[in-house]
């Protein structure tokens, strides 16, 4: 078993003990080499995910990974993390006001990936956490 990390993440989690390759994935950051049609993940923290989601180019992604069976949104940030959103999100307080996004908006999001799109969203209490269910998924999806 090869994992796969796409080629543009810009913070990939390291799987000690595995096999790795970085590769350009058509659709998420983590795959299975052989397996990047039926099993992919998304890697997103909460100030990325905020900033992704008022983008097309997010919403496309979505729309090829709801072609995948296996396809998973995993967060490093937890339901309660979104609701208090910006607060511990590590965007410096003086932007705040600019921001966009609520938390009201960010819940609806989740909604719709989940519900119109099928992909299995994966809520993390850190980045530690997240990839420890990153790989958990990718070693169950051979």
């Amino acid at each position: 078993m090869k994992i796969l990390i796409d080629s543009r993440e810009k913070k990939p989690f390291t799987f000690a003990n595995y096999e790795v390759e970085t590769a350009a994935l058509k659709t998420g950051d983590y795959s299975i080499k052989g397996l990047e049609d039926k099993l992919v993940l998304e890697r997103k923290s909460i100030s990325d995910f905020t900033s992704s989601i008022t983008k097309q180019r997010f919403w496309n992604e979505m729309e090829r990974m709801a072609d995948i069976s296996k396809s998973y949104l995993i967060l490093e940030f937890s339901i309660e993390d979104a609701m208090k959103f910006p607060v511990g999100s590590g965007i410096p307080k003086k932007l705040w006001r600019f921001l966009r996004v609520k938390p009201k908006f960010i819940l609806s999001c989740l909604q719709r990936i989940e519900d119109e799109y099928g992909v299995i969203v994966i809520h993390s209490a850190s980045r530690d956490e997240a990839a420890k269910k990153c790989l958990e998924l990718l070693l169950a999806g051979v």
